[in-house]
């Protein structure tokens, strides 16, 4: 009997043992995945914690990429997880992690298991819409192409229009290759119209098993008119004076139209313009266009579709915001011969060219020795390329050599680098002695025409009140023709038009200036002469354009260096052609009056094979509307297919290794040589390590077989870069298949990373939260909305809490677009908790269970010039049940209001397009402020109601005027807000939105919210918002109450904490005995514990030293527990 019961006390601390175990095991996950999918793993676990948290993770060498939880019961069990894979880079060196942690802490796992070895490979079925349109026409059909991958011998393709109720119309096919593109047609009903469609591309096993989907969300169905016209993807950036192709797209229903397009001003004047009859009742077709004359940024496309008789405007489309830039340079900036011998004490003026592409620059002049400035001048430059001239002081205690002129261009946003510079040296200052009276010419012409004007600059000092100045031209008999005035006591410079007599030519002319009194004109005070003038004829040479000896046989896809003799009496442009019975390709460049030899290098194209080919030169007055002014043809060139030799290769050249941004552009030059159609992918990856990073930006090109540099436009517009990021390019296969082709080395810049300011690029709306939001530290959030269609810049820089955050922006929509408008946003917010487990903020929470305020605060302010329809709003989501797919309110507290007389048509109870504005009453807040709530029912975004709770106080008096740049304060308490709220909607004696105090708040937010244009209930037009706006600080609360010192017992007697204020550490002392171990518990101001030290040291006198290097500097309470002995103190680190 005694063995037995030994027996089964054994097998009872044996299961007892068991039980009391903490394992996770993963059972047999896979060991190659598919990138961007998801993978189940399944796992067994044994628990010995009543609340206990499994995490299955995904991980590179630099950490964890994805992971999925779930809570697990107590004791032992099996679950399965659905871990997504990333579209991460394809290869080795990944690994799955299980963990097990206990709910009551955080800081380490109780039972772990690794897996290494995994690899990432490409989807073995997808499918990808490419650019379909967002807006369609009800009863016609659209083209969707996409590109689709299958591991399936045969294969369904499904390609729908979606509403929210379901499927609209589809087109299937069935595909049997493993890749490629494909275009269908997709119906489009003539009974839908308006917002909320979308697209939906599916493939599909012969089971019928989904095999991979893609869906593109806000699509516009709208009504077909009759009469139609667009213009396909024109050119945004455009050369002056150049040939721009642009394809127009129509349909009629009359016999005969015209389709116009043409290039309009800032004015809205015309200018250039083309048309052509069309007869067919939809097509599309291609006008050569020449571009203005005149740079800019504000130029715009105008087409129309024009009755047969031209007595109607059957329909029209304008595309704004066409650039006008010249050929080279964007920016540059060159001094005119600048004398390089000057005198101290005096000015100098300097002429200037120059060429910016900004709407605001700056130019400087300089003056300056081998220590630096010693003097400037600058004056504000307009958009495009012009000359100026500068008063420049000469210092008059320079003298010698060594001295130097600096010119430079600043954009007035950037004063930090030039953005061209030129110096010249080799500058000498001579003595400021002068005679009491002298005149001398400027750099006087040595050869004129006859018949002709020719300026004379002179400078003149004189000691005289009234002295008067001659300049004479002259041949050995004395004074052909002369001009004079008066000029001022002292010193100073003027220009005279002298006359050149019609009837003189040849050589032995000259010049004389002269200075007299006028109280004795027997003789000068000053004269000076100039020799060796000579005087051509006035009659006008010919314009004329020769190519010397171009070469008749030329290779596809090469480059033909082209040189031309030109005579000109004009400024003038020349061009170079290769045509066929068409213009094939061209080049050009602005030539000045005279002759000369110039060459150009001329593209052939890479499909051109054979004869008949011929190379064009043209003279054009780009002046006088492009007038004709020379031409000569060359015929018979034969072009020869190109023979590629050598290896495959690729270099990155001439490419910026600037810092990047998320949202920065870099044009990327890529010399290759190719042996055959290519792929070159440039894309950007955030680790100088390829394997194992992110691709945060991509751009590719498919090249025929040649070698040559071309220039690739790369935007990270896929995720934030790393410190150190790597931009390499890779060759692949041409056509539908993306083989890798092997290349001797893959070539790679390395750069860092930028200031964290953000450009935005137009990304989609429905991408914008995880592509930017970022996080601030202490629970705070960035977050974005930006409305499909938005256009105009915006760029954003939002610095860790507690420092300042800036949005900078100009909404470029207009009336006709729709609404449009950008919220961006400061906040905390439910979603954001899972990022951060170790502290528990309180969202959501009901507002029952908030028996103290919410405090929220901001202080910031408008850059000058900032202006238009915009707002700064303390926003509270709230929902029914702490879900935001349910029903739910924002509640949206102005504190800032720039749109006008907007109240009236809540004060009317107005209804629009089946939402009903309503003022339901007003409140004075315990801030001070009258709030008018005025609700929208149902909002826009699917809430049950949108409240805008506006004081009247706040309202910009002038809507269209700019903002103040006084700073900006606010504080809002969101418990006042939202109870004054629910108790006015209970009251309303209209319809009732079900809001009570059971209802919780998801998150609080600062907004900065800029609109387009539009009218206010008088008609007056409120422009677009624009501008920048700074927050320098911030306040969003936790849900959570915060500590006060009446909050607790104050018991423990003869308690010392020192020093306060304090920086790395405090110390606490006290002076008797207790009975059990001491708690320390460090806690924000807001209620959030940080610190928790135990000391088991009761004995008297006893001190201890709390390390807190670790946490931010502010308000701290320090709470100090033994037993029941207690006390609280408030502790400030700096």
């Amino acid at each position: 009997m005694k063995t037995k019961l030994l027996l089964l006390f054994s097998v009872l601390f044996f299961v007892m043992s068991v039980q009391g175990q903490n394992t996770i095991t993963m059972v047999d996950p896979p060991t190659t995945v598919e990138a961007n999918t998801n993978v189940d793993i399944t796992f067994n676990y044994t628990t010995d914690v009543s609340t206990t948290y499994a995490y299955i993770r995904f991980k590179n060498a630099n950490g964890n990429l994805t992971e999925a939880s779930q809570k697990v019961d107590l004791g032992s069990g099996t679950v399965t997880v659905s871990l997504p894979i990333p579209d991460v880079a394809i290869g080795d060196g990944y690994s799955y992690q299980a963990q097990l942690f206990s709910s009551t802490d955080w800081g380490s796992s109780i039972a772990t298991e690794d897996i290494t070895g995994i690899t990432v490979k490409g989807p073995s079925n997808s499918i990808k819409m490419i650019d379909p349109p967002t807006t369609v026409m009800a009863g016609t059909n659209v083209d969707i192409t996409f590109d689709y991958l299958t591991d399936q011998a045969e294969a369904h393709v499904f390609i729908r229009l979606k509403d929210a109720a379901g499927n609209v119309s589809e087109i299937s096919d069935k595909v049997t290759n493993n890749s490629g593109t494909l275009t269908l047609s997709l119906p489009i009903p003539v009974d839908e119209l308006g917002t909320g469609y979308s697209y939906q591309a599916q493939l599909f096993n012969t089971e019928w098993s989904e095999l991979a989907k893609h869906d593109i969300e806000g699509i516009t169905v709208e009504k077909l008119s009759a009469n139609f016209i667009t213009i396909v993807d024109p050119p945004t950036t455009v050369i002056v004076g150049e040939m721009v192709d642009i394809t127009l797209s129509y349909t009629k229903d009359i016999a005969i139209a015209y389709a116009l397009i043409r290039f309009k001003n800032a004015a809205g004047d015309n200018l250039e313009q083309k048309y052509v009859e069309v007869t067919d009742y939809a097509g599309s077709v291609t006008l050569s266009l020449e571009a203005p004359a005149n740079v800019g940024n504000d130029y715009s496309y105008q087409a129309q579709l024009i009755s047969g008789d031209f007595d109607e405007i059957l329909d029209a489309e304008v595309i704004e915001g066409i650039i006008v830039k010249v050929e080279g340079p964007s920016n540059s900036i060159t001094m005119v011969d600048p004398p390089t011998t000057v005198t101290a004490g005096t000015n100098v003026d300097i002429t200037f060219n120059y060429t910016t592409d900004l709407s605001t620059t700056y130019a400087f002049i300089r003056f300056r020795d081998a220590n630096g400035n010693l003097t400037d001048i600058n004056d504000k430059v307009d958009l495009g390329s012009g000359s100026k001239t500068l008063s420049l002081q000469i210092p008059a205690s320079a003298l010698g050599t060594g001295y130097s002129y600096q010119a430079q261009l600043f954009s007035s946003t950037d004063w930090g680098t030039s953005i061209f510079t030129e110096n010249i040296e080799g500058i000498t200052v001579e003595t400021g002695v002068t005679a009491p009276n002298s005149i001398t010419m400027v750099n006087p012409p040595t050869t004129v025409i006859a018949g002709t004007n020719v300026d004379i600059t002179f400078n003149y000092t004189t000691d005289l009140s009234t002295t008067y100045a001659f300049i004479r031209f002259r041949d050995a008999n004395g004074n052909l023709t002369e001009i004079n005035d008066k000029v001022d006591l002292g010193s100073g410079s003027k220009t005279f038009s002298l006359p050149i007599p019609e009837d003189e030519l040849g050589t032995g002319y000259s010049y004389q200036a002269q200075l007299f009194s006028s109280t004795d004109w027997s003789s000068s005070i000053a004269t000076e002469n100039i020799e060796g003038i000579t005087v051509e004829t006035g009659v006008t040479v010919p314009n004329s354009i020769t190519m010397v000896d171009p070469p008749t046989t030329v290779t596809a896809g090469a480059n033909v260096d082209i040189t031309f003799n030109y005579t000109l009496n004009i400024d003038a442009s020349a061009f170079i052609r290769f045509k066929d019975a068409n213009n094939l390709t061209e080049i050009s460049k602005v030539l000045s009056a005279g002759s000369g030899t110039e060459t150009l290098s001329l593209k052939i194209p890479a499909d051109a094979l054979g004869g008949g080919y011929s190379y064009q030169a043209q003279l054009f007055d780009h002046n006088n509307n492009y007038a004709h002014l020379a031409t000569e043809d060359v015929t018979d060139i034969t072009v020869e297919a190109y023979v590629p030799t050598g290896e495959n290769t690729l270099e990155i050249v001439d490419t910026s290794t600037d810092p990047i941004n998320n949202g920065t552009l870099r044009r990327v030059n890529i010399k290759y040589n190719l042996l055959q159609t290519s792929k070159i992918l440039v894309e950007v990856r955030d680790n100088e390590v390829a394997a194992g990073s992110n691709k945060i930006g991509e751009v590719w090109v498919e090249l025929p077989p040649g070698n040559d540099t071309i220039g690739l436009d790369l935007i990270v517009d896929n995720g934030w870069p790393g410190e150190t990021n790597r931009i390499q390019a890779v060759l692949f296969e041409g056509g539908t298949t993306w083989g890798t082709i092997s290349i001797p080395e893959i070539p790679y810049i390395l750069v860092g990373k930028g200031d964290g300011t953000i450009t935005y690029r137009g990304q989609p709306s429905a991408d914008v939260n995880s592509l930017f939001s970022q996080d601030l530290g202490d629970g705070y959030w960035s977050n974005y909305y930006i409305a499909d269609g938005w256009k105009g810049p915006i760029q954003m820089n939002f610095g860790p809490v507690g420092s300042p955050s800036w949005i900078e922006y100009e909404n470029q929509n207009v009336i006709a677009e729709g609404h449009k408008e950008f919220d961006i946003k400061i906040q905390k917010f439910s979603w954001h908790d899972a990022k951060d487990t170790s502290v528990d903020r309180g969202y959501p929470k009901a507002l029952k269970d908030i028996d103290f305020p919410l405090n929220t605060a901001m202080e910031g302010q408008w850059s000058p010039e900032s202006g238009g329809k915009g707002q700064l709003n303390m926003t509270a989501w709230v929902t029914e049940n702490g879900d935001m797919s349910g029903n739910r309110v924002d509640i949206i507290v102005h504190t800032f209001h720039n749109g006008g007389k907007t109240r009236i048509k809540y004060d009317n109870n107005t209804e629009v397009d089946n939402h009903v504005f309503n003022n339901i009453g007003e409140f004075t807040a315990n801030n001070g402020l009258t709030y008018q709530i005025l609700r929208t029912l149902p909002g826009y975004l699917g809430e049950v109601a949108s409240y805008n709770l506006v004081p009247d106080a706040i309202v910009q008096a002038d809507p269209t005027a700019d903002y103040t740049t006084d700073i900006i304060t606010a504080n809002v308490d969101m418990k006042d807000i939202i109870d004054n709220l629910i108790a006015k909607e209970a009251a309303y004696a209209g319809t009732k939105v079900a809001i009570n105090d059971t209802w919780q708040i998801n998150g609080l937010e600062w907004t900065v919210v800029a609109q387009s244009e539009n009218t206010d209930s008088d008609g007056q037009l409120i422009p677009s918002g624009h501008g920048k706006f700074t927050f320098n600080s911030y306040l969003i609360p936790d849900l959570v109450k915060s500590l006060g010192t009446d909050d607790f017992d104050l018991s423990l007697q003869n308690l010392t904490i020192y020093p306060n204020p304090f920086t790395d550490s405090f110390t606490y002392e006290y002076d008797s005995d207790l009975s059990e171990e001491v708690t320390v518990e460090l806690f924000t101001i807001d209620g959030r514990k940080v610190k928790i030290v135990k000391n088991n040291d009761r004995s008297y006198g006893n001190s201890r030293t709390i390390n807190t290097g670790h946490l931010s500097n502010g308000m701290y309470i320090v709470r100090i527990t033994s037993g029941d002995v207690q006390e609280t103190r408030k502790l400030l680190k700096i």
